[in-house]
């Protein structure tokens, strides 16, 4: 089962989302408590557009996880994708409620107010959305190399 996960996550960082799809079907199959599988088959549908499912699984990531905001994330991007912009903004705050620091969250959340017009709440979503952007884009920043040294005396302090 092991492996299937593994080759299930090899191939979609290689953008092969049907095969993903296959390994981890076998893997959900065996052990459907495995809420990483499901997290990669909700990620593969999500990339496929496969929204009704989208939301039916990410349904059950939820029933394993009440708090797990990528989840809540997906059932709102899905919810939005079907039409159903209320849903999809209390799905939203959902993930907000178990992350915080969740920018997408925030993200989806104003798209779903913009769309139903309530264009003030949208907008400090999308302000949100920027200043944690703009946090987790400077914390990935690589910082600048230490030299490595191979004795004390080396330092150069």
């Amino acid at each position: 089962m092991q492996s299937h996960y593994y080759c299930a996550s090899a191939y979609l960082a290689l953008s092969d989302f049907h095969s993903s799809l296959l390994f981890t079907n076998h893997v959900v199959a065996v052990c459907p408590s495995h809420t990483p599988s499901h997290s990669i088959r909700v990620e593969c549908k999500r990339r496929l557009g496969l929204w009704k499912e989208v939301l039916k699984d990410s349904i059950k990531i939820l029933k394993l996880d009440k708090c797990n905001s990528g989840a809540w994330c997906c059932r709102a991007e899905s919810l939005m994708h079907l039409g159903r912009l209320a849903e999809a903004e209390v799905s939203a705050s959902q993930a907000i409620n178990c992350d915080k620091d969740n920018r997408f969250a925030y993200q989806i959340r104003g798209e779903a107010r913009y769309q139903q017009k309530k264009y003030k709440s949208a907008t400090f979503d999308f302000h949100s959305f920027g200043e944690l952007d703009r946090t987790h884009r400077g914390a990935q920043q690589a910082a600048p190399a230490l030299p490595i040294w191979k004795t004390t005396r080396d330092r150069l302090w």
